[in-house]
Protein backbone atom coordinates (compact mmCIF):
# COMPACT_ATOMS: atom_id res chain seq x y z
CA UNK A 1 0.00 0.00 0.00
CA UNK A 2 1.35 3.40 -1.00
CA UNK A 3 1.97 6.17 1.49
CA UNK A 4 0.66 9.69 1.30
CA UNK A 5 3.93 10.66 -0.35
CA UNK A 6 3.03 8.40 -3.30
CA UNK A 7 -0.17 10.34 -4.03
CA UNK A 8 -0.03 12.70 -7.01
CA UNK A 9 0.31 16.39 -6.20
CA UNK A 10 -2.89 18.39 -6.71
CA UNK A 11 -2.01 21.49 -8.75
CA UNK A 12 -5.52 22.90 -9.36
CA UNK A 13 -9.00 22.35 -7.99
CA UNK A 14 -12.46 23.03 -9.38
CA UNK A 15 -13.09 26.76 -9.68
CA UNK A 16 -9.43 27.80 -9.80
CA UNK A 17 -8.45 30.32 -12.49
CA UNK A 18 -5.56 28.70 -14.33
CA UNK A 19 -4.75 31.54 -16.73
CA UNK A 20 -6.05 34.92 -17.87
CA UNK A 21 -5.09 36.82 -21.00
CA UNK A 22 -6.07 39.44 -23.54
CA UNK A 23 -6.22 38.58 -27.25
CA UNK A 24 -3.34 39.22 -29.65
CA UNK A 25 -5.92 40.32 -32.22
CA UNK A 26 -9.72 40.26 -32.05
CA UNK A 27 -12.94 41.38 -33.68
CA UNK A 28 -16.40 42.11 -32.38
CA UNK A 29 -18.87 40.45 -34.76
CA UNK A 30 -20.70 42.94 -36.96
CA UNK A 31 -24.12 41.80 -35.70
CA UNK A 32 -23.07 42.84 -32.18
CA UNK A 33 -21.60 46.23 -33.13
CA UNK A 34 -24.58 48.32 -32.01
CA UNK A 35 -24.93 46.44 -28.71
CA UNK A 36 -21.37 46.27 -27.36
CA UNK A 37 -18.26 48.41 -27.27
CA UNK A 38 -15.98 47.53 -30.19
CA UNK A 39 -12.90 47.65 -27.97
CA UNK A 40 -13.73 46.25 -24.52
CA UNK A 41 -16.81 44.22 -25.60
CA UNK A 42 -18.79 45.54 -22.62
CA UNK A 43 -22.37 46.78 -22.62
CA UNK A 44 -23.10 50.46 -22.10
CA UNK A 45 -26.28 52.48 -21.71
CA UNK A 46 -24.97 54.94 -24.29
CA UNK A 47 -22.57 53.82 -27.02
CA UNK A 48 -20.70 56.37 -29.13
CA UNK A 49 -20.85 55.78 -32.90
CA UNK A 50 -17.94 56.37 -35.27
CA UNK A 51 -19.07 59.45 -37.20
CA UNK A 52 -17.13 58.48 -40.34
CA UNK A 53 -18.13 54.86 -41.09
CA UNK A 54 -21.23 54.72 -38.86
CA UNK A 55 -20.51 51.02 -38.22
CA UNK A 56 -18.41 50.93 -35.03
CA UNK A 57 -19.57 51.83 -31.54
CA UNK A 58 -17.66 52.51 -28.31
CA UNK A 59 -18.52 52.93 -24.64
CA UNK A 60 -16.08 55.84 -24.23
CA UNK A 61 -13.63 58.11 -26.01
CA UNK A 62 -10.85 56.18 -24.30
CA UNK A 63 -11.95 52.87 -25.86
CA UNK A 64 -12.38 54.55 -29.26
CA UNK A 65 -8.84 55.92 -29.05
CA UNK A 66 -7.37 52.52 -28.09
CA UNK A 67 -9.17 50.89 -31.00
CA UNK A 68 -7.97 53.45 -33.56
CA UNK A 69 -4.85 51.42 -34.39
CA UNK A 70 -7.12 48.81 -36.01
CA UNK A 71 -10.15 50.88 -36.87
CA UNK A 72 -8.27 53.50 -38.91
CA UNK A 73 -7.93 51.18 -41.93
CA UNK A 74 -11.26 49.47 -41.25
CA UNK A 75 -13.03 52.83 -41.22
CA UNK A 76 -11.72 53.66 -44.69
CA UNK A 77 -12.69 50.20 -45.89
CA UNK A 78 -16.24 50.43 -44.56
CA UNK A 79 -16.74 53.71 -46.40
CA UNK A 80 -15.12 52.36 -49.55
CA UNK A 81 -17.40 49.32 -49.95
CA UNK A 82 -20.62 50.84 -48.49
CA UNK A 83 -23.42 49.79 -48.51
CA UNK A 84 -21.81 46.35 -48.41
CA UNK A 85 -20.38 44.99 -45.16
CA UNK A 86 -17.00 43.26 -44.84
CA UNK A 87 -17.10 39.73 -43.47
CA UNK A 88 -15.81 39.23 -39.94
CA UNK A 89 -13.03 36.88 -41.12
CA UNK A 90 -11.83 39.51 -43.61
CA UNK A 91 -11.64 42.08 -40.83
CA UNK A 92 -9.79 39.66 -38.52
CA UNK A 93 -7.20 38.95 -41.23
CA UNK A 94 -6.72 42.70 -41.83
CA UNK A 95 -6.19 43.27 -38.10
CA UNK A 96 -3.62 40.48 -38.03
CA UNK A 97 -1.73 42.15 -40.90
CA UNK A 98 -1.81 45.51 -39.08
CA UNK A 99 -0.65 43.90 -35.83
CA UNK A 100 2.25 42.14 -37.60
CA UNK A 101 3.59 45.49 -38.81
CA UNK A 102 4.05 46.89 -35.33
CA UNK A 103 7.80 46.81 -34.77
CA UNK A 104 8.87 43.49 -33.21
CA UNK A 105 5.32 42.77 -32.09
CA UNK A 106 5.42 39.27 -33.58
CA UNK A 107 8.30 38.56 -31.19
CA UNK A 108 6.38 39.59 -28.09
CA UNK A 109 5.38 36.66 -25.95
CA UNK A 110 3.14 35.72 -23.06
CA UNK A 111 3.79 33.17 -20.36
CA UNK A 112 1.52 30.22 -19.76
CA UNK A 113 2.33 27.32 -17.45
CA UNK A 114 6.04 28.19 -17.42
CA UNK A 115 6.33 28.47 -21.22
CA UNK A 116 6.64 31.52 -23.44
CA UNK A 117 4.35 31.79 -26.47
CA UNK A 118 4.69 34.30 -29.30
CA UNK A 119 2.83 34.78 -32.58
CA UNK A 120 5.38 32.74 -34.55
CA UNK A 121 4.61 29.72 -32.34
CA UNK A 122 1.01 29.48 -33.58
CA UNK A 123 0.37 26.45 -35.76
CA UNK A 124 -0.79 26.85 -39.38
CA UNK A 125 -1.16 23.30 -40.79
CA UNK A 126 -0.18 24.76 -44.16
CA UNK A 127 0.31 21.33 -45.76
CA UNK A 128 -3.22 20.21 -44.83
CA UNK A 129 -4.61 23.64 -45.67
CA UNK A 130 -3.25 23.52 -49.23
CA UNK A 131 -4.88 20.11 -49.72
CA UNK A 132 -8.25 21.31 -48.41
CA UNK A 133 -10.38 22.59 -51.34
CA UNK A 134 -12.98 24.15 -49.00
CA UNK A 135 -10.41 26.15 -47.07
CA UNK A 136 -8.49 27.21 -50.22
CA UNK A 137 -11.71 28.42 -51.83
CA UNK A 138 -12.53 30.45 -48.72
CA UNK A 139 -8.99 31.84 -48.61
CA UNK A 140 -9.18 33.06 -52.21
CA UNK A 141 -12.55 34.69 -51.53
CA UNK A 142 -11.18 36.44 -48.43
CA UNK A 143 -8.16 37.69 -50.40
CA UNK A 144 -10.48 39.15 -53.03
CA UNK A 145 -12.63 40.78 -50.35
CA UNK A 146 -9.53 42.11 -48.62
CA UNK A 147 -8.23 43.75 -51.80
CA UNK A 148 -11.60 45.44 -52.29
CA UNK A 149 -11.73 46.54 -48.64
CA UNK A 150 -8.33 48.14 -48.01
CA UNK A 151 -7.33 51.60 -49.19
CA UNK A 152 -5.18 52.07 -52.30
CA UNK A 153 -2.01 52.86 -50.36
CA UNK A 154 -2.32 49.82 -48.08
CA UNK A 155 0.13 47.17 -49.29
CA UNK A 156 -0.98 43.61 -48.69
CA UNK A 157 1.57 40.91 -47.79
CA UNK A 158 2.80 38.32 -50.28
CA UNK A 159 0.17 35.57 -50.90
CA UNK A 160 2.34 33.01 -49.10
CA UNK A 161 2.45 35.18 -45.99
CA UNK A 162 -1.28 35.80 -46.26
CA UNK A 163 -1.85 32.03 -46.38
CA UNK A 164 0.27 31.65 -43.23
CA UNK A 165 -1.86 34.27 -41.48
CA UNK A 166 -5.04 32.60 -42.69
CA UNK A 167 -3.78 29.24 -41.40
CA UNK A 168 -3.09 30.71 -37.97
CA UNK A 169 -6.63 32.13 -37.92
CA UNK A 170 -8.21 28.80 -38.92
CA UNK A 171 -6.34 26.72 -36.36
CA UNK A 172 -6.03 29.11 -33.40
CA UNK A 173 -9.08 31.40 -33.37
CA UNK A 174 -11.21 31.16 -30.23
CA UNK A 175 -14.84 32.28 -30.21
CA UNK A 176 -15.31 35.12 -27.73
CA UNK A 177 -18.62 34.62 -25.91
CA UNK A 178 -20.82 36.71 -23.64
CA UNK A 179 -21.75 35.65 -20.13
CA UNK A 180 -24.37 33.22 -21.46
CA UNK A 181 -21.88 31.61 -23.89
CA UNK A 182 -23.36 33.27 -26.96
CA UNK A 183 -20.65 34.13 -29.51
CA UNK A 184 -20.02 37.85 -29.86
CA UNK A 185 -16.55 37.90 -31.40
CA UNK A 186 -13.35 36.04 -32.20
CA UNK A 187 -9.74 36.34 -31.15
CA UNK A 188 -6.26 34.85 -31.28
CA UNK A 189 -4.87 34.22 -27.80
CA UNK A 190 -1.17 33.39 -27.72
CA UNK A 191 -1.10 31.53 -24.38
CA UNK A 192 -4.30 29.47 -24.68
CA UNK A 193 -3.31 28.43 -28.23
CA UNK A 194 -0.98 25.99 -26.46
CA UNK A 195 -3.89 24.04 -24.95
CA UNK A 196 -4.83 20.66 -26.40
CA UNK A 197 -8.36 19.47 -27.09
CA UNK A 198 -10.30 16.81 -25.22
CA UNK A 199 -13.96 15.84 -25.53
CA UNK A 200 -13.79 15.35 -21.77
CA UNK A 201 -11.81 18.47 -20.76
CA UNK A 202 -10.65 19.44 -17.29
CA UNK A 203 -10.89 23.19 -18.00
CA UNK A 204 -13.22 25.63 -19.75
CA UNK A 205 -12.76 29.05 -21.31
CA UNK A 206 -14.95 31.83 -19.89
CA UNK A 207 -14.86 35.48 -20.95
CA UNK A 208 -15.21 38.80 -19.18
CA UNK A 209 -15.51 41.15 -22.13
CA UNK A 210 -12.59 40.02 -24.29
CA UNK A 211 -10.49 38.85 -21.33
CA UNK A 212 -10.13 35.08 -21.49
CA UNK A 213 -10.21 33.20 -18.18
CA UNK A 214 -9.26 29.54 -18.08
CA UNK A 215 -11.25 27.86 -15.29
CA UNK A 216 -10.57 24.45 -13.77
CA UNK A 217 -13.64 22.15 -13.76
CA UNK A 218 -11.98 18.92 -12.57
CA UNK A 219 -9.14 18.34 -10.10
CA UNK A 220 -5.82 18.48 -11.97
CA UNK A 221 -2.78 16.64 -10.68
CA UNK A 222 0.92 17.02 -11.36
CA UNK A 223 1.81 15.57 -14.76
CA UNK A 224 -1.74 15.87 -16.08
CA UNK A 225 -2.41 17.86 -19.27
CA UNK A 226 -4.73 20.83 -19.03
CA UNK A 227 -7.29 20.47 -21.81
CA UNK A 228 -10.24 22.40 -23.23
CA UNK A 229 -12.79 21.52 -25.88
CA UNK A 230 -12.46 23.07 -29.33
CA UNK A 231 -15.98 22.03 -30.35
CA UNK A 232 -19.49 21.47 -29.00
CA UNK A 233 -19.35 18.26 -26.98
CA UNK A 234 -23.00 17.22 -27.07
CA UNK A 235 -22.75 15.22 -30.27
CA UNK A 236 -22.02 11.73 -31.54
CA UNK A 237 -18.40 10.59 -31.76
CA UNK A 238 -18.66 10.50 -35.57
CA UNK A 239 -19.81 14.14 -35.70
CA UNK A 240 -17.18 15.30 -33.23
CA UNK A 241 -14.40 13.53 -35.13
CA UNK A 242 -15.66 14.93 -38.42
CA UNK A 243 -15.63 18.49 -37.09
CA UNK A 244 -12.16 18.12 -35.56
CA UNK A 245 -10.76 16.64 -38.77
CA UNK A 246 -12.36 19.29 -41.00
CA UNK A 247 -11.43 22.27 -38.82
CA UNK A 248 -8.21 21.25 -37.05
CA UNK A 249 -6.88 18.28 -39.05
CA UNK A 250 -6.62 15.71 -36.25
CA UNK A 251 -8.57 12.82 -34.73
CA UNK A 252 -9.36 12.78 -31.02
CA UNK A 253 -8.49 9.73 -28.91
CA UNK A 254 -9.69 11.02 -25.53
CA UNK A 255 -11.54 8.82 -23.01
CA UNK A 256 -14.95 9.92 -24.31
CA UNK A 257 -14.05 9.03 -27.90
CA UNK A 258 -13.24 5.46 -26.88
CA UNK A 259 -16.40 5.17 -24.74
CA UNK A 260 -18.56 3.24 -27.20
CA UNK A 261 -21.33 2.69 -24.66
CA UNK A 262 -21.99 6.39 -24.17
CA UNK A 263 -21.77 7.02 -27.91
CA UNK A 264 -24.30 4.24 -28.55
CA UNK A 265 -26.71 6.04 -26.18
CA UNK A 266 -26.58 9.06 -28.50
CA UNK A 267 -28.43 6.91 -31.06
CA UNK A 268 -30.58 5.03 -28.54
CA UNK A 269 -34.21 3.98 -28.84
CA UNK A 270 -36.78 2.96 -26.27
CA UNK A 271 -36.78 -0.70 -25.23
CA UNK A 272 -38.97 -2.96 -27.38
CA UNK A 273 -40.76 -4.01 -24.17
CA UNK A 274 -43.48 -1.36 -23.77
CA UNK A 275 -43.50 -1.87 -20.00
CA UNK A 276 -39.80 -0.95 -19.74
CA UNK A 277 -38.44 2.62 -19.76
CA UNK A 278 -34.91 1.56 -20.62
CA UNK A 279 -32.78 2.41 -23.64
CA UNK A 280 -31.24 0.28 -26.36
CA UNK A 281 -28.12 1.95 -27.65
CA UNK A 282 -27.13 1.65 -31.28
CA UNK A 283 -23.58 1.03 -32.46
CA UNK A 284 -21.87 2.50 -35.52
CA UNK A 285 -22.69 -0.61 -37.58
CA UNK A 286 -26.41 -0.16 -36.84
CA UNK A 287 -26.82 -3.04 -34.40
CA UNK A 288 -28.72 -2.52 -31.13
CA UNK A 289 -27.31 -3.22 -27.67
CA UNK A 290 -29.31 -4.96 -24.95
CA UNK A 291 -31.66 -2.77 -22.92
CA UNK A 292 -29.80 -0.99 -20.12
CA UNK A 293 -32.67 -1.70 -17.69
CA UNK A 294 -34.30 -5.08 -18.40
CA UNK A 295 -31.55 -6.64 -20.52
CA UNK A 296 -33.88 -7.33 -23.45
CA UNK A 297 -31.77 -8.38 -26.44
CA UNK A 298 -34.31 -9.74 -28.91
CA UNK A 299 -35.07 -7.53 -31.87
CA UNK A 300 -37.29 -7.69 -34.93
CA UNK A 301 -37.35 -6.13 -38.37
CA UNK A 302 -40.32 -3.91 -37.47
CA UNK A 303 -38.42 -2.44 -34.48
CA UNK A 304 -35.36 -1.73 -36.62
CA UNK A 305 -37.41 -0.10 -39.37
CA UNK A 306 -39.45 2.06 -36.96
CA UNK A 307 -36.29 3.38 -35.35
CA UNK A 308 -34.62 4.02 -38.68
CA UNK A 309 -37.66 5.97 -39.90
CA UNK A 310 -37.81 8.01 -36.68
CA UNK A 311 -34.11 8.92 -36.87
CA UNK A 312 -34.35 9.87 -40.55
CA UNK A 313 -37.47 11.97 -40.00
CA UNK A 314 -36.03 13.82 -37.01
CA UNK A 315 -32.84 14.65 -38.94
CA UNK A 316 -34.84 16.00 -41.89
CA UNK A 317 -37.07 18.08 -39.62
CA UNK A 318 -34.08 19.45 -37.71
CA UNK A 319 -32.62 20.81 -40.96
CA UNK A 320 -35.90 22.65 -41.60
CA UNK A 321 -35.95 23.94 -38.01
CA UNK A 322 -32.45 25.41 -38.36
CA UNK A 323 -33.61 27.31 -41.46
CA UNK A 324 -36.74 28.59 -39.68
CA UNK A 325 -34.66 29.71 -36.70
CA UNK A 326 -32.34 31.72 -38.96
CA UNK A 327 -35.44 33.51 -40.29
CA UNK A 328 -36.85 34.09 -36.76
CA UNK A 329 -40.02 32.16 -37.66
CA UNK A 330 -40.46 30.81 -34.14
CA UNK A 331 -44.21 30.05 -34.25
CA UNK A 332 -43.81 27.92 -37.37
CA UNK A 333 -40.68 26.37 -35.90
CA UNK A 334 -42.39 25.40 -32.63
CA UNK A 335 -45.39 23.88 -34.42
CA UNK A 336 -43.22 21.73 -36.69
CA UNK A 337 -40.95 20.79 -33.80
CA UNK A 338 -43.81 19.64 -31.57
CA UNK A 339 -45.37 17.63 -34.39
CA UNK A 340 -42.09 15.82 -34.95
CA UNK A 341 -41.61 15.16 -31.22
CA UNK A 342 -45.11 13.68 -31.01
CA UNK A 343 -44.16 11.29 -33.80
CA UNK A 344 -40.77 10.14 -32.48
CA UNK A 345 -40.82 10.42 -28.66
CA UNK A 346 -42.47 6.99 -28.29
CA UNK A 347 -39.67 5.48 -30.41
CA UNK A 348 -36.46 7.39 -29.60
CA UNK A 349 -35.09 7.40 -26.05
CA UNK A 350 -34.72 10.81 -24.38
CA UNK A 351 -30.92 10.32 -24.45
CA UNK A 352 -31.06 10.21 -28.27
CA UNK A 353 -29.26 13.23 -29.74
CA UNK A 354 -32.02 13.91 -32.27
CA UNK A 355 -34.69 14.12 -29.58
CA UNK A 356 -32.36 16.31 -27.49
CA UNK A 357 -31.94 18.70 -30.44
CA UNK A 358 -35.72 18.83 -30.95
CA UNK A 359 -36.23 19.63 -27.26
CA UNK A 360 -33.58 22.37 -27.45
CA UNK A 361 -35.32 23.91 -30.45
CA UNK A 362 -38.68 23.79 -28.67
CA UNK A 363 -37.17 25.27 -25.49
CA UNK A 364 -35.53 28.20 -27.30
CA UNK A 365 -38.64 28.88 -29.41
CA UNK A 366 -40.91 28.99 -26.36
CA UNK A 367 -38.60 31.53 -24.72
CA UNK A 368 -38.65 33.69 -27.86
CA UNK A 369 -42.46 33.48 -27.96
CA UNK A 370 -42.86 34.20 -24.23
CA UNK A 371 -44.42 30.78 -23.57
CA UNK A 372 -42.51 30.30 -20.34
CA UNK A 373 -44.58 27.51 -18.77
CA UNK A 374 -44.05 25.37 -21.83
CA UNK A 375 -40.37 26.38 -21.97
CA UNK A 376 -39.90 25.19 -18.37
CA UNK A 377 -41.46 21.84 -19.29
CA UNK A 378 -39.13 21.32 -22.26
CA UNK A 379 -36.12 22.65 -20.36
CA UNK A 380 -36.74 20.26 -17.47
CA UNK A 381 -36.87 17.31 -19.88
CA UNK A 382 -33.40 18.28 -21.07
CA UNK A 383 -31.82 18.10 -17.62
CA UNK A 384 -31.41 14.32 -17.41
CA UNK A 385 -29.62 13.95 -20.78
CA UNK A 386 -27.49 17.04 -20.06
CA UNK A 387 -26.38 15.55 -16.73
CA UNK A 388 -25.67 12.22 -18.43
CA UNK A 389 -23.50 13.62 -21.22
CA UNK A 390 -21.93 16.76 -19.77
CA UNK A 391 -19.38 17.03 -16.99
CA UNK A 392 -20.55 17.90 -13.47
CA UNK A 393 -19.29 21.48 -13.77
CA UNK A 394 -20.21 22.36 -17.33
CA UNK A 395 -21.19 25.99 -18.00
CA UNK A 396 -23.95 24.95 -20.45
CA UNK A 397 -25.68 22.99 -17.67
CA UNK A 398 -25.32 25.85 -15.19
CA UNK A 399 -26.74 28.43 -17.61
CA UNK A 400 -29.59 26.09 -18.59
CA UNK A 401 -30.57 25.66 -14.92
CA UNK A 402 -30.39 29.43 -14.44
CA UNK A 403 -32.79 29.99 -17.35
CA UNK A 404 -35.24 27.45 -15.93
CA UNK A 405 -35.00 29.03 -12.47
CA UNK A 406 -35.58 32.50 -13.88
CA UNK A 407 -38.74 31.34 -15.65
CA UNK A 408 -39.98 29.51 -12.53
CA UNK A 409 -39.56 32.81 -10.69
CA UNK A 410 -41.52 34.70 -13.36
CA UNK A 411 -44.29 32.09 -13.11
CA UNK A 412 -44.32 32.56 -9.29
CA UNK A 413 -43.17 28.97 -8.75
CA UNK A 414 -40.78 30.10 -6.04
CA UNK A 415 -39.72 26.74 -4.49
CA UNK A 416 -38.88 25.32 -7.94
CA UNK A 417 -37.11 28.55 -8.85
CA UNK A 418 -34.92 28.42 -5.75
CA UNK A 419 -34.02 24.77 -6.31
CA UNK A 420 -32.97 25.37 -9.94
CA UNK A 421 -31.10 28.57 -9.17
CA UNK A 422 -29.17 27.08 -6.26
CA UNK A 423 -28.13 24.12 -8.40
CA UNK A 424 -27.06 26.59 -11.09
CA UNK A 425 -25.04 28.47 -8.48
CA UNK A 426 -23.07 25.35 -7.53
CA UNK A 427 -21.93 25.11 -11.17
CA UNK A 428 -21.51 28.76 -12.16
CA UNK A 429 -19.51 29.52 -9.01
CA UNK A 430 -16.96 27.05 -10.39
CA UNK A 431 -17.13 27.82 -14.12
CA UNK A 432 -17.43 31.62 -13.95
CA UNK A 433 -16.38 32.47 -10.42
CA UNK A 434 -17.97 34.71 -7.74
CA UNK A 435 -16.62 37.90 -9.33
CA UNK A 436 -18.19 37.30 -12.75
CA UNK A 437 -21.22 39.36 -13.86
CA UNK A 438 -23.27 36.21 -14.52
CA UNK A 439 -22.74 35.01 -10.95
CA UNK A 440 -23.86 38.43 -9.65
CA UNK A 441 -27.03 38.18 -11.78
CA UNK A 442 -27.65 34.69 -10.43
CA UNK A 443 -27.20 35.78 -6.82
CA UNK A 444 -29.80 38.53 -7.33
CA UNK A 445 -32.29 35.93 -8.61
CA UNK A 446 -31.57 33.65 -5.64
CA UNK A 447 -32.02 36.52 -3.17
CA UNK A 448 -35.28 37.45 -4.89
CA UNK A 449 -36.49 33.84 -4.63
CA UNK A 450 -35.64 33.71 -0.92
CA UNK A 451 -37.44 37.02 -0.29
CA UNK A 452 -40.54 35.86 -2.16
CA UNK A 453 -40.51 32.53 -0.31
CA UNK A 454 -40.32 34.39 3.01
CA UNK A 455 -43.18 36.67 1.95
CA UNK A 456 -45.37 33.66 1.10
CA UNK A 457 -44.63 32.02 4.45
CA UNK A 458 -45.29 35.27 6.36
CA UNK A 459 -48.67 35.76 4.69
CA UNK A 460 -49.77 32.14 5.20
CA UNK A 461 -50.17 31.05 8.86
CA UNK A 462 -50.45 27.37 7.90
CA UNK A 463 -47.30 27.55 5.78
CA UNK A 464 -45.57 29.37 8.63
CA UNK A 465 -46.59 26.60 11.08
CA UNK A 466 -45.31 23.90 8.69
CA UNK A 467 -42.01 25.77 8.39
CA UNK A 468 -41.68 25.95 12.18
CA UNK A 469 -42.44 22.21 12.50
CA UNK A 470 -39.81 21.39 9.87
CA UNK A 471 -37.27 23.59 11.66
CA UNK A 472 -37.98 21.72 14.91
CA UNK A 473 -37.44 18.39 13.16
CA UNK A 474 -34.16 19.64 11.70
CA UNK A 475 -33.00 20.70 15.17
Amino acid sequence: MGSNNDEPNLIANCGDTLHSSLPYVYILMHKESEKLCGHCFQQSAKLLKCSACQLSWYCSKACQKKEWMFHREECKGHQKIAPFIAKDTTRLLLRLIIKSRIVNDHERSVEIFGQRRCFDDLMTHIKELKSDPVRIKEFLQICESLRAFVSENFVLPHPNELLEFYGKICINTISICDKELRQIGAGLYLGPSLLDHSCRPNAVVIFDGKVLNLKCIEPIYDGQKITISYIELLNTKARRCEELENCYYFQCTCSLCVDNQKDAMMKSSLCSDKKCSGARGQTDDGSFLSCNVCGQSDIGDIYVQRNSNASTKSQEILQKLVALKSENKFEELLKLCEECMDDVQDILHHFNIHLIRLLEMAFDSCIELGQFAKAVSYGTRLLEPYRFYLTKFHPDLGIHLMKIGKMHLYLEQTPDALQSLQEAESIIKVTHGPSHALYSDLRELIDQSIMESSAVVASNPRANKLTEDNNLKLV
